[in-house]
């Protein structure tokens, strides 16, 4: 899983989070129009939103890749380890 690429997104891009497989971040960007009219709580906000978006985006991917390896036969209840 950990070759898997994933962005999550906050405030329609405005914030950028992009990482592995593993869950690993592996960058974390800001619009520059998000600096010239933000405070700090919105900052807060959209990274919040772009870090649960890349989680839930991470989520789907591994679910996909098992469902490939596994040739679609799905997992047996409670063997989704966590997917």
């Amino acid at each position: 899983l950990s070759e898997l690429e994933v962005e999550g997104l906050g405030g329609g891009g405005l914030v950028r989070i992009k990482g592995k497989g593993d869950g690993t971040i592996t960058s974390l960007t800001f619009d520059e129009a998000t600096f010239a009219k933000s405070d700090k709580q919105m900052m807060e906000d959209l990274t919040l939103a772009a870090f649960n978006n890349f989680n839930e985006k991470l989520n789907e991917k591994r679910k996909e890749k098992i469902s490939e390896v596994t040739g679609g036969l799905g997992l047996p209840a409670g063997m989704d380890f966590g997917l």
